[in-house]
């Protein structure tokens, strides 16, 4: 959480303390026993989380912009995509590929969310069946095909025979 957000929740949480201290609260609840005081209590705590998660869960997403620097090390062209693993994007998107010809390479400029997790799918331009990453349908299991999304980086992408 950013410091603008982070003041912004101290200040609504230190309202809610006021509005909710013993000097405010009706006698009924000043008369009561500790059981009941200790529910309150409870049920203030348990708002005040909420109202923080809400805070936390709504601060804006900034945009980052990044590259992928994609090489084809195979003798066949090769189509590419990339699938956002934190929400429903797709990079070049609309039923597009990024199509890399044989021994070339491609710089693959985007725009993501700051700590977004990025995969790419890859597989030979015809032949979905010999793919790489996590695959033309992004359901493939991969341990090293994904990046996160950092401002102003670049990550490389060899794809070899």
């Amino acid at each position: 959480m950013g410091g603008i957000e982070a003041k912004a929740a101290d200040e609504i949480l230190a309202g809610l303390d006021r509005r909710w201290s013993a000097s405010r609260l009706p006698s009924s609840l000043l008369a009561c026993d500790s059981a009941v005081m200790i529910r309150e209590i409870e049920t203030v705590t348990l708002f005040r989380m909420a109202v923080l998660a809400v805070l936390v869960f709504t601060a804006p997403v900034r945009a980052a912009d990044m590259a992928f620097f994609i090489k084809n090390l195979r003798k066949e062209a090769v189509a590419v995509e990339l699938f956002s693993r934190d929400r429903e994007t797709v990079w070049p998107g609309n039923d597009k590929v990024f199509l890399i010809d044989p021994s070339s390479q491609k710089s693959v400029p985007l725009s993501c969310n700051q700590g977004e997790h990025i995969c790419y799918g890859a597989w030979v331009d015809g032949n979905d069946g010999i793919s790489a990453g996590v695959g033309p349908d992004n359901d493939q299991p991969c341990d090293t095909c994904c990046f996160i999304c950092v401002e102003h980086s670049t990550e490389t992408i060899d794809l070899v025979p």
